[in-house]
């Protein structure tokens, strides 16, 4: 009985860590496919919440972003969200103008598009977002860039189903 307990613990974030698709269906007026995986944090604090998500509407995938860390500001249409790897930099470019209110609920949700085929098989370690005034960036932990990775590959496996 101990063993099965152990094994449990052991393995629960494993399961913890599971993202999955929280939408998939053919578009009634478009009859295209659309796929929006869960809500995922990948900051989890006191003072801030980022929270991610992966969406295919219209024949065009988005990474969608929750970014609540006390501040007002506004992010214009074309804006960037910077990804550094080891060997590189990559940016996706913002798909709408977005005005960020600290105290709003419901929260805005930010939308980048662009390349993305670099989530496959590279592992993030920062994030920068690029606002109006300014930027702010973080570090990613090692198994919260895994989650963002694996999310991508169950998004993408779902799409050319």
């Amino acid at each position: 009985m101990k063993r099965k307990i152990v094994l449990l613990f052991a393995f629960l974030p494993i399961f913890c860590f599971a993202q999955k698709i929280d939408k998939c269906y053919t578009d009634d007026f478009t009859g295209k496919k659309t796929v929006i995986t869960t809500w995922e944090s990948i900051l989890p604090s006191l003072t801030s919440v980022v929270q991610f998500r992966f969406r295919y509407e219209g024949d065009k995938a988005y990474f969608e972003l929750v970014y609540r860390n006390g501040i007002d500001d506004s992010v214009d249409k074309g804006n960037a969200i910077e990804f550094k790897t080891k060997d590189s930099i990559n940016q996706l470019s913002n798909d709408k103008y977005t005005i960020i209110i600290s105290s709003q609920k419901p929260i805005e949700i930010l939308r980048y598009c662009g390349d993305m085929d670099f989530f496959t098989d590279s592992k993030i370690e920062k994030i920068r977002i690029h606002f109006n005034n300014g930027y702010d960036g973080f570090d990613l932990k090692p198994n919260k860039a895994l989650l963002i990775a694996k999310s991508y590959k169950i998004f993408t496996d779902t799409i050319k189903k």
